[in-house]
């Protein structure tokens, strides 16, 4: 049978798996010696669970941006990028010139394609913690090994949105002070 206070303890950990709680936040220490919030945006435990769900967010595209930057660097798909324009992926540029470069049509594909990934396929599944999108197909770790892959996971993408931030940089200075 259970009593009160393990089943209070039940609910707090129910619910400090959808409110990520402050003291116990994974990532929380190491670099910034507790939570590092100067502007106060997590000012309470729903704030400060969707600051981490964008954050982990945000540094799985980083650490994608950071391969297909690199990827570009090295190789080139063949074929036509734009049939319909002639456009070649040989005739793209690398870096910040792509942007230009690919026609309003595809840019407006891969919005189209990331907006439906944000809404349907990668939506958080109820009880499940910050970043963890994936439905029962996909691999489950135990404790404290998902622990610990969770904490690689973000400081890989925060070391990936700052690593791409500099290569952006890196290649505008440099345009910058070739011409």
């Amino acid at each position: 049978p259970r009593d009160d206070a393990s089943a209070a303890a039940a609910a707090v950990t129910l619910c400090s798996r959808d409110a990520a709680a402050i003291e116990d936040m994974l990532g929380r220490g190491g670099e910034t010696n507790g939570v590092w919030d100067p502007l106060n945006f997590g000012k309470d435990e729903q704030s400060l669970f969707r600051r981490r769900v964008v954050e982990l967010k945000h540094g799985r595209i980083a650490l994608l941006a950071v391969v297909g930057y690199l990827f570009t660097q090295f190789f080139t798909f063949p074929g036509y990028l734009s049939p319909s324009n002639g456009i070649h992926f040989s005739d793209v540029p690398n870096g910040m010139a792509a942007v230009s470069a690919v026609p309003l049509l595809g840019w407006l594909q891969i919005i189209a394609f990331a907006g439906y990934a944000e809404t349907k396929l990668l939506q958080k599944f109820n009880g499940n913690p910050a970043g963890d999108v994936g439905g029962d197909k996909w691999q489950r770790y135990e404790e404290p090994i998902k622990s610990q892959k969770l904490l690689i996971e973000l400081k890989n993408g925060r070391l990936a949105m700052l690593g791409m931030t500099g290569m952006l940089v890196g290649e505008r200075l440099c345009a910058l002070f070739t011409q």
